[in-house]
């Protein structure tokens, strides 16, 4: 009776894909069966629910607004891989996913069973290794690289659960890209004068064409890189971004963005110290014509980045130090481009003041929400919010910087304390809207204990802390003093096999001024708008998490964040949440 209520042709698009869908999977059997030892699976199932409440000044008065919520949802992913040949392997993930609660007709145009994943890989002669089909790629930090969108290395347990999960849906491994196309890659041992020579190679489409005025997108890269001893090791490094202009039949635009890169390693080792020599440096040129306008823009500028690192091997202790200056037109959207849309709104408890304003996104939103993340390249600079990071907010690929970092790590063999401690002092190279310079001051640093390891206990215990502070100040006619703190405290203790206790405490703070630059298409600025603010963000979590294996678990936690604006209390509320998650995984 309940199929009467969509359109038989939402239902058609559903049969066709389940039956399409189920086909493959009985084929998949079959073949199986023939070939039992050319084929594998895998599988991740995941049961996710929340039940928030809102409350708080923002919410006075208000009749309209969502004051609580629940959501869940299930999936699962079944991945193939078939080799049909030793140097050949065809592998899928299918996807079937719903919202808990809901009925078939809600379901019918939100993908409920798709492809996530669809790869080709092997090799060539073994000499050439390829992928095709959906692929992860990374280079260098200023080529191509998904920088993390916050500063998060020390985080409870109890966070790094859920950001894991955001990660994984958005295809965030560890600072790859993912994208469509085509990647391949060599490795040439060689006997004298050299050790090896490995080279890369990638082409992958990163927008479509509506095929009037928008072409095809490209992104076209490489690397050599020889090693000619443990001790020296140089290499190339070349990317760029374009537009296949006759992809469309009304050009509106034409854009490209190439970038070449030279590094280098060399190393010095002695029986208890270590030294490296490393850096890279290079050019790039930027292009982009508007028809509408008859305007074309070019621009080149460059970057180097100069390190040096001592190692003292017995203690496992590190002192590093680098020196770089990021032109201020210097251009590398492969680097450049934000992980996650700052002004996104969020999907739980959005609205306040009446449903009169949609909420921004916290820090909590950032690291639990999964629909605020960006998965393209964007050819200019996205706007930041600087409360989540101002001295480096594209990366080490920010532009327009320039200064001094060191810091100090240390990890034991048995892994039982790491820590680490950076400090930047960095300016910019050329003033935005006045000769006056930003300059930023950054303290970071952390610690993971494993009191399990270091005391011989059967049982895991271990904590963590992190902090950054960033600074920013500038003089003159256009004063800027903007400052953040951000602390992470976290504990994890299983009190019963396999049970554990997880807590976890976030702080985030921000105050002062802050000029945000408005820019057009050809990435010149255009404006400036005030950004003020005096705001507390924090996050207290206790929870729970039975571990049935590795990478499974079922948790529940109980979360409680507060936003406080000391400047307009109408954007003052807590937000309390009870999240539960069953994770399987093989």
């Amino acid at each position: 009776m309940e199929i009467k209520n969509y359109t038989n042709k939402q239902f058609n698009k559903v049969k066709s894909t389940r039956l399409f869908i189920l086909g493959l999977m009985m084929v998949t059997g079959i073949v199986h069966a023939q070939f039992n030892k050319l084929i594998d699976y895998s599988g991740l199932f995941r049961m996710n629910g929340t039940y928030n409440r809102l409350g708080g000044e923002a919410l006075d008065n208000d009749s309209l607004s969502e004051r609580r919520s629940s959501n869940a949802y299930a999936l699962f992913d079944f991945g193939i891989n078939v080799s049909p040949y030793k140097e050949l392997k065809v592998s899928t993930i299918i996807r079937s996913r719903s919202v808990i609660g809901a009925s078939f007709s809600q379901q019918v145009g939100a993908n409920i069973m798709q492809f996530r994943q669809i790869r080709i890989e092997g090799n060539l002669g073994k000499v050439i290794k390829y992928q095709l089909g959906d692929i992860d790629v990374s280079m260098t930090k200023y080529t191509l690289y998904n920088s993390n969108e916050s500063y998060h290395d020390y985080e409870s347990d109890a966070f790094v659960m859920r950001r894991n999960i955001v990660a994984y849906e958005n295809f965030n491994i560890g600072n790859n890209w993912r994208m469509q196309g085509g990647q391949f890659e060599s490795n040439l041992l060689f006997r004298k004068y050299l050790d090896r020579v490995k080279a890369k190679a990638l082409l992958t489409r990163v927008k479509k064409s509506n095929l009037t005025n928008i072409p095809d997108r490209y992104v076209l890269g490489g690397s050599v890189t020889v090693v000619q001893s443990k001790y020296v090791q140089l290499g190339a490094n070349y990317i760029s971004v374009f537009d296949n202009v006759g992809t469309a039949v009304d050009t509106a635009y034409n854009y490209s963005n190439r970038l070449l890169t030279g590094e280098y390693k060399f190393t010095y080792e002695m029986d208890k110290l270590l030294f490296n020599l490393y850096g890279e440096m290079g050019p790039s040129y930027f292009k982009y014509f508007l028809k509408s306008q008859r305007k074309t823009e070019k621009f080149n500028d460059y970057f180097y980045d100069l390190g040096l690192s001592a190692t003292y091997k017995p203690a496992k202790l590190k002192l590093y130090g680098g020196y770089r200056n990021v032109g201020p037109l210097f251009s590398s959207p492969t680097a450049q481009t934000l992980r996650l849309y700052p002004y996104s709104t969020p999907t739980e408890v959005s609205k306040i003041q009446n449903a009169s304003t949609t909420r921004q996104a916290s820090i909590y939103d950032r690291m639990t929400q999964e629909g605020l993340y960006n998965q393209s390249i964007y050819v200019g600079l996205m706007q930041y919010l600087p409360i989540y990071g101002n001295a480096s907010p594209y990366g080490q690929a920010t532009p327009n910087r320039t200064g001094l970092t060191v810091g100090l790590s240390h990890s034991d063999s048995a892994s039982s304390l790491t820590l680490d401690a950076k400090v930047e002092m960095l300016s910019e190279v050329m003033g935005e809207g006045t000769n006056a310079l930003r300059e930023f001051k950054v303290y970071q640093g952390g610690l993971k204990l494993d009191l399990a390891k270091l005391a011989s206990l059967k049982k895991r215990l271990g904590i963590t802390f992190g902090m950054s502070n960033e600074q920013t100040t500038r003089s003159g006619p256009a004063p800027i003093d903007f400052k953040t703190n951000l602390i992470d405290v976290g504990l994890n203790y299983e009190f019963i096999n396999r049970l554990e206790v997880l807590l976890g405490a976030k702080y985030l703070q921000g105050k002062g001024n802050e000029l945000l630059a408005q820019r057009d298409l050809f990435n010149n600025i255009t404006a400036f708008n005030d950004y003020i603010i005096d705001s507390k963000q924090t996050i207290l979590t206790a929870g729970l998490r039975y571990r049935f294996f590795k990478d499974s678990y079922v948790s529940v936690q109980y979360n409680s964040f507060n936003n406080k604006d000391v400047i307009s209390s109408n954007n003052n509320y807590q937000w309390s949440q009870i999240w539960g998650n069953l994770t399987i995984k093989f």
